[in-house]
């Protein structure tokens, strides 16, 4: 076998014992779906990518979770979104009412770009959007 191949097995493993993950109390599987970039692209063709990417049932929080294989798993969520990342990124305005110069962004979130759009489109969205006030620090309104 080679690297690639025992990779490759590995991977399979590891995503066959992740979909046997259930919700100890009712049964119900832990993971919505399982997605493995080098399935559909050749991974030189797109780079950086993770190996594997997991959507997890969120349908109840996870305290306890069980497999054949690992047994049951325990503990209390420890965050308002457990198993979702915090990306960071970069977010790129060109408008003439738009701040010029790098504006530091800590705490911005993805709620925060529909109200700039709308504030710089000077648009009044039909309820008021999380993210309103601080699209005003950014913009010259």
């Amino acid at each position: 076998m080679t690297g690639g191949d025992a990779y490759d097995a590995y991977l399979d493993a590891l995503a066959a014992e992740l979909f046997s993950l259930q919700h100890a109390d009712t049964g119900e599987p832990a993971v919505e779906a399982l997605y493995r970039p080098d399935a559909h692209a050749e991974p030189a063709a797109f780079g950086a990518a993770p190996d594997m990417v997991i959507w997890w049932r969120k349908s109840r929080p996870f305290r306890t979770l069980r497999s054949p294989g690992l047994g049951t798993m325990m503990g209390e969520p420890f965050d308002v979104r457990p198993g979702e990342h915090i990306m960071h990124g970069m977010l790129l305005v060109s408008h003439a009412r738009a701040k010029s110069g790098y504006q530091p962004t800590d705490g911005v979130t993805a709620l925060d770009i529909a109200p700039t759009i709308c504030g710089l489109a000077g648009l009044q969205p039909p309820r008021p959007l999380a993210g309103m006030d601080r699209c005003r620090d950014w913009l010259s309104l």
